[in-house]
């Protein structure tokens, strides 16, 4: 099984925890499901905001995939956060496709929250390929508890990325070439 390489308190990766053939049939279904513009999440629900991320999307539910990911992870992730125990991957998944100048400019991801008082903390991301030019995802420590100092993550197929979801970053933009991405979250629930 991979190794987790810590790169921060907050922020790791796990290189070829997926293979490139999984990886390309990934590709294939979030191409098959027909990409839109991706929105971001406002105060005010779900908005196109263009200047802030310009990529495309595809959300696609799928529990079956979720506890196969999390049967893959389970022995990777942090087992505990505040008075949360870690119980499952979420399976809302999100493809993301990063054409060239497509970016998604500096953020916080937001937990997914279920009725059950169960929520996400870590944001788990695959890079689905590589050989593009760009498309880096930059970290800066503005929101962090412990500051770190910025740094980048070069995609490459089958390598997960996992971080906290407060902690400040940034999909830089694709210069030329196509970046793909299968993102989704870990899920806590709290044992008060």
């Amino acid at each position: 099984m991979p190794e987790p390489d810590w790169l921060t308190d907050e922020v790791f990766v796990v290189e070829d925890l997926f293979s490139p053939q999984e990886c390309e049939e990934y590709i294939e279904l979030s191409e098959s499901l027909g990409y839109e513009e991706a929105l971001v999440t406002s105060p005010y629900g779900q908005i196109l905001r263009t200047d802030i991320r310009n990529n495309q999307r595809v959300i696609y539910d799928d529990l079956e995939l979720a506890d196969e990911f999390w049967q893959r992870i389970e022995d990777l992730v942090p087992t505990k956060k505040d008075n949360y125990w870690a119980v499952g991957v979420n399976e809302r998944f999100r493809f993301y496709r990063y054409d060239p100048g497509q970016q998604f400019d500096w953020h916080q991801d937001a937990p997914f929250e279920r009725d059950n008082s169960e929520r996400s903390f870590w944001t788990f991301m695959i890079y689905l390929n590589d050989g593009f030019e760009g498309g880096e995802t930059s970290f800066n420590d503005s929101y962090s508890d412990r500051p770190f100092g910025d740094f980048q993550v070069f995609p490459r197929t089958g390598m997960a990325l996992f971080f906290i979801h407060s902690v400040y970053h940034k999909g830089e933009p694709v210069i030329q070439g196509c970046k793909y991405v299968l993102r989704t979250d870990v899920m806590y629930a709290s044992y008060w």
